[in-house]
């Protein structure tokens, strides 16, 4: 009996939540629609494994993996930024099926996006939704992102498409390995950056040393960072990680779980909200 009690509690909460998005008010109508369709209604093309999300049509691998998207990215808020321009250039760095990209599109239309995305089935969903939609000044890349370029080993869940938990290291999931080309992302910056979206599953340290050792760090405005501690438990880098932050002129908040009980070197995700503290970036 609760838990039915509680089902009206959690959906007004949750379209309260939408409703407080920074979107046009026609927006946030549609995706109090969408999110009751999705989450209570299961409304999905499983066929075609469509989904209509923030007036798009967006592909999908898994539906539970759409789900929990849709909710950390739009109900969240993950990623939010203030531009000081309608037309930003966003860097999404593991794009997977384009949840953030669409979000992005959502808050600034005009925006100029370029996506990394090395899982063969994530890159598929994600270049369905794009061509779907007709999204202007969208670029997507199967590459990963690393501190050398070539073909590198990328490991995945052979049951799980698109699973989150893709990533270079064999620590993260090594039930299959592959090759897939890389590239550093400061061949991809050629002027101002005034977002970086970076959630490579346990590959964001060498990125930054890469972004760091070019002087291409110095172009980005803001940042949100996913940084995967303790992949690798008796590994600690994050002191490191921050220190490269900090010399490179950007302050930061940190938002991290831990499960309790607490045990040493247990894996913990750690989101980190970068901002260059200076009023000046490289031209």
């Amino acid at each position: 009996m609760i838990r039915y009690l509680r089902q009206p509690i959690e959906l007004k909460r949750a379209l309260q939540a939408i409703w407080a998005f920074p979107f046009p008010k026609d927006l946030r109508r549609r995706l109090c629609r969408e999110y009751v369709n999705l989450f209570v209604l299961g409304r999905v093309d499983k066929t075609r494994k469509t989904a209509s999300l923030a007036g798009m049509e967006m592909s999908y691998c898994s539906l539970e993996t759409l789900k929990y998207l849709f909710y950390e990215i739009f109900m969240r808020q993950s990623y939010y930024f203030k531009a000081h321009r309608e037309d930003p250039v966003i860097l999404d760095c593991g794009s997977n099926i384009g949840m953030a990209l669409v979000y992005f599109k959502c808050l600034y239309p005009k925006a100029r996006i370029t996506a990394f995305e090395p899982q063969p089935s994530a890159f598929q969903c994600l270049e369905e939704t794009i061509r779907r939609n007709n999204l202007a000044d969208v670029t997507a890349h199967a590459k990963a992102l690393a501190n050398e370029t070539g073909e590198i080993a990328f490991y995945t869940k052979d049951e799980s498409p698109g699973s989150l938990l893709a990533s270079r290291m064999k620590e993260r999931t090594s039930e299959r390995c592959q090759m897939v080309p890389a590239a550093k992302l400061s061949d991809h910056m050629s002027g101002p950056v005034d977002f970086l979206k970076l959630d490579i599953e346990g590959g964001e340290q060498d990125v930054l040393v890469d972004l760091v050792e070019s002087g291409k760090i110095q172009l980005i405005e803001q940042m949100v960072i996913e940084y995967h501690h303790h992949i690798v438990p008796e590994q600690d880098t994050m002191t490191a990680f921050l220190g490269m932050l900090e010399s490179a002129g950007f302050g930061y908040q940190i938002e991290g779980k831990l499960q309790r009980p607490f045990r040493r070197g247990h894996f913990q995700d750690v989101c980190i909200y970068a901002y260059r503290k200076s009023a000046t970036r490289a031209a």
